[in-house]
């Protein structure tokens, strides 16, 4: 092992140590950083909302891991995820596993960067993970302005780093539906039972929300995997476009589905794919999503019911 990686090593080792020694028991607020800018078009009432997921793996695209990269590298592999994003035109974007300036990934802002490129110019991200020189977590773009916004971490337990969510309000203009509560949450790769608790910690968070609400992200399990998924959708009433279909692989390795766009019952699936780019481990999600009538309106319930109906033959 050389010098160069051993001393890069040391202060992840700190961290482990230090994630370790952590005895939390509820969310942490996460330090966040905001740049929001108002837009003034607003997003047609007949139209809907047009959203992206990725986890952008600490900008590593397809190499082995970050610390083994300079700052160029980084650079490089965040310019191609924003042409991407600019392909896709979002709306809103959710990120998993991206950086605040940190030494192993050029030591740079990397959503500062992302959000000069992408054509999206408000953005929130947390620090889900903040410790000897990392800054990392989940974080929120925009071409609408995001207000109210909130990171959270949760409870770290062992050697695994922390994971959270941030959470925002997106104010679309439109009129029937002027604002949409927007999520990007990253799950416990690993534990089950982990992954149940943070769900239930953000339902909890979310419990008196009622409006539009879009939850995205890298939520670490597939829908039948275990019951975690199944149990939020429920719980916080939200929908997930054909869960059970066996082509929507988002893990680039082994082909699960892991990266998951849930939307409240305001919405119905107008369209929905998986991306080919290589920008991580990970394959981003775009989703379009049309309005549905108001909440008070009876026929939001029959439009939801075919919604549901189209999800389950799409995934036979």
């Amino acid at each position: 092992m050389s010098k160069r990686i051993r001393n890069l090593l040391v202060p992840v080792l700190l961290a482990a140590v230090l994630a370790a020694c952590s005895s939390q028991l509820e969310l942490e607020p996460a330090q966040e950083q905001r740049n929001s800018v108002a837009i003034n078009a607003p997003i047609n009432d007949q139209g809907g909302v047009r959203v992206m997921t990725l986890n952008a793996a600490h900008s590593r695209g397809t190499g082995f891991h970050q610390i083994l990269q300079d700052g160029d590298t980084a650079r490089e592999n965040l310019a191609t995820i924003a042409a991407v994003i600019e392909r896709e035109a979002p709306d809103v974007l959710a990120l998993q596993e991206l950086d605040g300036p940190s030494f192993w990934s050029g030591g740079f802002d990397h959503a500062e960067f992302l959000s000069e490129r992408s054509g999206l110019p408000s953005y929130l991200r947390a620090d889900n993970q903040k410790l000897a020189g990392l800054r990392y977590g989940t974080a929120l773009m925009s071409r609408y302005t995001l207000a109210d916004g909130e990171g959270f971490s949760f409870p770290a337990r062992g050697v695994w780093p922390a994971k959270g969510f941030v959470v925002s309000t997106m104010e679309t203009g439109a009129a029937d539906y002027p604002s949409v509560t927007v999520v990007s949450v990253h799950l416990d790769p690993l534990r089950p039972t982990m992954r149940h608790k943070q769900l239930r910690m953000l339902a909890q968070h979310l419990d008196s929300n009622t409006g539009p609400t879009i939850v995205m992200g890298d939520f670490n399990c597939e829908w039948e995997e275990d019951t975690c998924l199944q149990w939020f959708t429920s719980e916080m009433q939200l929908q997930a476009h054909a869960p059970a279909a066996p082509d929507l692989g988002t893990f680039r390795f082994g082909g699960k589905r892991l990266d998951w766009v849930l939307a409240s019952r305001h919405f119905g699936f107008s369209d929905y794919k998986v991306l080919t780019d290589d920008l991580s481990d990970h394959r981003g999600v775009v989703a379009e999503l049309h309005w549905l009538p108001q909440p008070d309106d009876p026929q939001i319930v029959a439009d939801g019911e075919e919604s549901r109906q189209a999800g389950q033959v799409l995934s036979r």
